[in-house]
């Protein structure tokens, strides 16, 4: 996101109010809105509702993603903000505009994308909106969770004293989005594309830790480790010190990287469009053990990256010295 989406986040927090609300519900500042079913319960089942969007000329380029992968792209990035809740996912709200050239095959082909997300994490489709525009195509979806009770993975309780852990491998795909931009998306390796084409909604994850009762904050990676660590530590009023020599970034990128002379750093600290699954939780063995195990029951690992501080600041240590770390992240390619 740019500056002046955060601007225009700010100026709705404002006017509508943001975090805990009088009626007890959550609104602007996380990554889903949290409503009561009976008003002003905190131990009432919770409803966590989120938005996302994909839109031709700004998220996309014609020839970046088929039909099918922007449907199942615009599922999994949409309830990847319900995995960060801790919720489970229950259904989705789904609005598209088309313009001309999308006809009825290309539509099939964006629904089969969507229902094969959606049939995986087990999720209906509720309804929806469908409507016409001059050119291009946009789509929107609207995820729907459920909490047992107002409990949830906050960005805001981050304590000091907890480790900074990660669900995933960082940089991949805005190394994919880079090389897409740029033109030099044949000569990627499949791995690269495939993470920005096919990411995966952590909501196996999310739930493991949220019903754990050892993680305290989550929030998923979608501008970048940065960034979003960032947005941890100004809702929670504390500093990080992440080590750069920790962060899980993998072979194939890291070769792909030291050919066309890049930092494969800066996509994992800058990126974005990973929806990996970034948490905090306080320093006990067992409860880590646990966890690690049951992840390990489906094919995910956490990996341990840095310490929440209480300078304030979000700092990163590399070859033994420690600096700031700039809290910026991904950027829309085509604006």
């Amino acid at each position: 996101m740019t500056e002046h989406e955060f601007d225009w986040i700010r100026g709705l927090a404002r006017r509508f109010g943001s975090g805990p609300l009088p009626s007890g519900d959550l609104g602007i500042g996380d990554d889903a809105a949290l409503i009561a079913l009976v008003p002003g319960d905190p131990a009432s089942p919770h409803l966590a509702l989120s938005v996302d969007a994909q839109i031709s000329g700004v998220h996309f380029r014609p020839g970046w993603l088929t039909d099918r992968e922007l449907g199942f792209r615009l599922f999994q990035i949409g309830f990847s903000d319900i995995a960060a809740m801790g919720a489970r996912p229950r259904g989705a709200l789904l609005s598209f505009e088309v313009g001309p050239g999308y006809d009825e095959s290309r539509r099939q082909e964006f629904m089969a994308g969507f229902a094969e997300a959606a049939e995986e994490c087990g999720v209906a489709l509720l309804g929806g909106n469908v409507s016409a525009r001059e050119a291009g195509f946009s789509a929107h979806i609207v995820a729907v969770g459920t909490l047992p009770d107002r409990r949830a993975l906050w960005r805001s309780a981050a304590q000091v004293g907890d480790g900074v852990f990660v669900i995933g491998r960082l940089g991949c795909a805005s190394a994919g989005v880079h090389a897409l931009a740029s033109g030099r998306g044949d000569p990627a390796p499949a791995d690269l594309l495939l993470a920005y084409r096919r990411p995966t909604a952590r909501c196996r994850e999310g739930r493991l830790l949220l019903e754990s009762k050892w993680a305290h904050a989550a929030i998923d990676i979608s501008d970048g480790l940065a960034a979003d660590l960032g947005h941890i530590c100004e809702a929670s009023g504390v500093g990080a010190l992440i080590d750069t020599e920790r962060i899980p970034i993998g072979n194939v990128l890291r070769d792909w990287c030291r050919t066309d002379d890049l930092d494969p750093l800066e996509f994992a600290l800058h990126g974005g469009e990973d929806y990996a699954l970034l948490f905090t939780a306080p320093p006990d063995a067992g409860s880590q053990r646990a966890v690690e195990a049951s992840l390990s029951s489906f094919g995910a690992e956490c990996v341990r990256i840095g310490t929440v501080t209480n300078t304030g600041r979000l700092e990163a240590r590399s070859d033994g010295r420690t600096k700031l770390l700039p809290a910026t992240g991904h950027v829309h390619p085509l604006r």
